[in-house]
């Protein structure tokens, strides 16, 4: 069959648009793994020998309420392919990316003709185009793609738009047999429910969904009475999931809103993303490399209302307003307005997460540029602004390049990431972490100290500094005072805990010798002691575990294994009482191991048997233990008889 000149003419774009991009690409890939990319990827692939463990990996990781099992598993697929190099991760983040933008043109191109009739023939493939190209080759989608771990949001997002694809062609199909019932009752609630287990962006399909509904289809509650079939269509895959949602958020408030280990409340984080929403925009809109880093921590927090959010908080909802005034004039500005919103409903709102990171626009990208491109496209008095967007369209082919040669190479990514923002205090721990690995430790703990001086309310990179003295065979006496004083103030984060253990793993090898046993205890206990410490139990717990190992170390039995039951029980991981068993086994204690071993066989009954691989790695261990005793115990048969023993 011969392509039409225009089909020719879209094959042959789409192809030179998709060859640069990975021109653009091509030396990031050979970059590192950064960040959440260890915890995700490294350790994980570590842990992986044979079937049991692969499927507890899959199904225990614990990045997303409902564990993201797709993007594990998309990652173990590659580990088969490139073992633990970042290069193999890097390029399938890339292929992901191409084939995103592939689904994104063909949504868009279905969806255009039904916003608005202004659309047809060649103006939907350019405007199609040109957003999908745009979107391909902005520089704010570089940390997503190149960051081996956003996979997660990348799969999230292509199985989002395979999603409403498959939506607009069961729509445009209605009750036309099996086309319809294909794209309708399979293949979309397939794609729901891979976008869902690869990142729980998925939930936002059913806005989406109604959007489209609302703005493309302008479908009314007296339609679903005539059309019975898509009624009982929408409620089982739109109305019902955003009901369970809804009631879950209600039933489960307490937990959804715990700011206990922020540094902010609630209603800074609303006041914040009244500034945030805007940063994202100006960055989609007016990219600026400057302004671009993957460490976005330094944004500062909103404590009350002042004029400038006042401002900005009435910009943002009057362009949501404006979604409802357009809906009829302008239903393609509307509907790219309320993608952008939409797709930061999660992300941006009431959910604790941190305030502010790129990867949360890559599907937000899309909404605002299809409204830009199509004010330029259709409305004649824009008509000449077609070359800046050209123009635009190079810059930022441009940007992403330089973009993406930073990101080959750690030393300059980080170096430039202090250089764009001097106040991130985790860009500044990271390189600490990079110059320390190269030997470089003077200035390594110039980056530990600039960053302690921008958290005083965290302990962690002061906790880092004294492990970093202490190796080198030097004592802190004030820095040991200042971390103690801020753990009996402030919530511990994630960098003071890893901290904390990595400085107790040092103490117990006896590789840190200007520091005490009784130094560890006091920081631990300090922090379990913080008034308010039982606001946050799994942080809390966490603590108890860190007792626990220095007790055990300090053989202090007893003390020890009080402190792992409470850590299990204030947070509730099989984890915890799998490692308690292993170092019992370790010391000898193999009837208090056995003991332990049936408490995690009845967690593993209570759990459904989601913990067998932990039972059955730990039982062979504790077996292999008894054995080995056993063998070693002389009767009084062998004692009079030596040779009896050697046989």
């Amino acid at each position: 069959m011969r392509l039409s000149q225009q089909e020719a003419w879209l094959a042959l774009a789409t192809c030179g648009c998709l060859f640069l991009t990975v021109l653009l690409y091509w030396q990031g890939l050979n970059g590192v793994f950064i960040l959440d990319d260890h915890q995700n990827i490294v350790l994980p692939y570590k842990e992986l020998r044979d079937w049991p463990t692969f499927w507890y990996q899959l199904t225990h990781n614990a990045s997303g309420m409902l564990g993201r099992s797709i993007s594990v598993l998309s990652f173990m697929l590659t580990s088969v392919q490139f073992g633990i190099h970042p290069w193999g991760y890097k390029l399938h983040n890339l292929i992901l990316h191409l084939l995103s933008a592939v689904v994104l043109f063909r949504f868009l191109y279905l969806l255009l003709p039904l916003l608005t009739q202004r659309v047809m023939d060649k103006n939907q493939v350019v405007i199609a185009g040109f957003v999908s190209a745009i979107w391909l080759l902005h520089p704010l989608q570089v940390s997503t793609v190149l960051y081996a771990v956003q996979r997660m949001t990348q799969l999230g997002a292509f199985f989002t738009l395979l999603t409403l694809v498959s939506y607009l062609e069961f729509r445009l199909h209605y009750g036309q047999g099996r086309r319809f019932w294909f794209y309708g009752w399979f293949w979309l609630p397939c794609c729901m429910l891979l976008a869902v287990l690869s990142k729980e962006i998925g939930a936002l399909i059913p806005f989406y969904i109604l959007a489209i509904e609302w703005l493309a289809f302008r479908t009314t509650p007296k339609l679903w009475q005539q059309h019975k079939g898509y009624a009982c269509w929408l409620l089982v895959f739109v109305i019902a999931p955003l009901l369970v949602g809804s009631l879950f958020i209600a039933t489960h408030l307490g937990a959804v809103v715990d700011y206990s280990t922020r540094t902010f409340t609630l209603s800074e984080r609303l006041l914040t993303q009244a500034h945030v929403i805007p940063h994202y925009m100006q960055m989609i809109l007016l990219p600026r490399l400057s302004v671009m880093n993957l460490f976005q921590d330094d944004f500062p927090v909103t404590h009350s209302w002042d004029l400038q959010t006042s401002v900005l908080a009435l910009l943002l909802a009057t362009l949501v307003v404006s979604i409802f005034l357009l809906r009829r004039k302008a239903p393609v500005i509307a509907f790219g307005l309320a993608w952008f919103f939409i797709s930061h409903l999660l992300e941006s709102t009431i959910i604790p997460l941190e305030m502010v990171f790129e990867h949360r626009n890559y599907l937000a990208l899309a909404g605002l540029w299809l409204a830009v491109t199509y004010s330029v496209v259709t409305v004649a008095e824009l008509k000449p602004a077609r070359w800046l967007l050209a123009a635009l369209l190079v810059l930022c082919a441009g940007m992403t390049f330089v973009r993406a040669r930073e990101w080959s190479d750690e030393g300059l990514l980080l170096s430039q990431g202090v250089l764009d923002h001097p106040k991130s205090s985790r860009v500044r721990t990271t390189y600490a972490n990079y110059l320390l690995a190269n030997n470089r430790v003077e200035e390594g703990l110039e980056q530990l100290i600039a960053a302690d001086d921008l958290r005083p309310d965290d302990a962690g990179s002061l906790l880092h500094r004294l492990h970093v003295v202490c190796l080198a065979e030097a004592r802190d006496e004030n820095a040991l005072r200042v971390a103690l004083t801020r753990l009996s103030q402030y919530p511990p984060s994630v960098y003071t805990f890893n901290s904390l253990e990595n400085m107790i793993n040092s103490v117990n090898k006896n590789l840190c010798k200007k520091l005490t046993r009784a130094d560890m205890h006091k920081l631990v206990d300090t922090a379990i002691n913080r008034p308010g410490s039982d606001a946050n139990l799994q942080s809390l717990g966490y603590l108890y575990r860190l007792r626990g190992i220095l007790a055990l170390n300090d053989r202090s039995y007893a003390e020890g294994v009080i402190a792992y039951r409470k850590a299990h029980e204030y947070t509730g991981q099989v984890d915890i009482l799998a490692e308690l068993v292993e170092l019992q086994v370790r010391i000898g204690r193999l009837e208090d191991a056995a003991d332990t071993l049936d408490l995690l066989q009845q967690m593993n009954i209570e759990k459904h048997g989601s913990e067998t691989y932990q039972v059955n790695r730990v039982s062979k261990l504790l077996a292999k233990a008894l054995e080995a005793s056993a063998a070693s115990v002389v009767t009084p048969e062998q004692a009079s008889n030596p040779a009896a023993v050697t046989q």
